[in-house]
């Protein structure tokens, strides 16, 4: 791929995320166009319908948090909190909470889509692997598991929805710093229950525990 359509294709994803998380997945494809700074033609050159752009989304979120995963795997030996910490503040910049009700339609394919499953695979082991590490150096607590972590920082990046859009930024920053501390192994007693982990519609797989 060319490097000026490689660019116009990266801003349309970009374009294409805020907007699903301003104004829902159905906003007119021709304000994502815009947003992007190119044509709608250019934007159905990459995408020929919503579904393709929505599932385009997906795989891209889905590719910046396994790498934002593995380079925190990759640092967190040097700088156990940094890397942690950075982990945890861009998955939440991510705000998969507020973009996952709205891919519902498609969370099937998970499951059935080879590029969907795989992807999904990838990123798992990846949050897996860090989470391991993290409680190996003393950032998390050992009876927690992975997609536990996972779903408490997607449901503190979709916040109330009677919260003020300013006070967003400020309100995710401190509820992460309070996830955090909770989170490390010496933040209180052993919680209750097991562990559990999230289930996608028509997969099977185990309990993760992140150790």
């Amino acid at each position: 791929m060319r490097t000026d359509a490689r660019r116009n294709r990266d801003e349309l994803l970009r374009a294409a995320r805020a907007l699903f998380i301003e104004r829902g997945t159905d906003v007119a494809l021709e304000a994502v166009a815009q947003r992007a700074g190119v044509s709608i033609a250019t934007l159905y050159r990459n995408f020929p319908d919503r579904t393709a752009l929505v599932r385009a989304v997906v795989l891209d979120g889905i590719g910046s948090m396994r790498e934002a995963a593995r380079r925190a795997r990759d640092g967190i030996a040097d700088d156990p909190a940094g890397a942690w910490h950075t982990f945890v503040e861009t998955a939440a910049a991510l705000r998969a909470g507020v973009l996952m009700p709205m891919l519902q339609p498609i969370l099937p394919d998970l499951a059935t889509d080879p590029e969907l499953s795989r992807a999904r695979t990838e990123v798992v082991e990846a949050v897996g692997d860090l989470v391991a590490a993290a409680q190996r150096h003393g950032q998390v607590r050992s009876d927690v598991a992975a997609d536990e972590i996972m779903l408490l920082i997607m449901a503190i990046a979709r916040p109330l929805p009677a919260l003020p859009e300013e006070h967003v930024p400020e309100f995710i920053e401190r509820a992460l710093g309070v996830a955090v501390a909770g989170l490390r192994p010496d933040s209180g007693p052993a919680l209750p229950g097991r562990p559990v982990a999230m289930r996608v519609p028509g997969e099977e797989h185990p309990d993760r525990t992140g150790q």
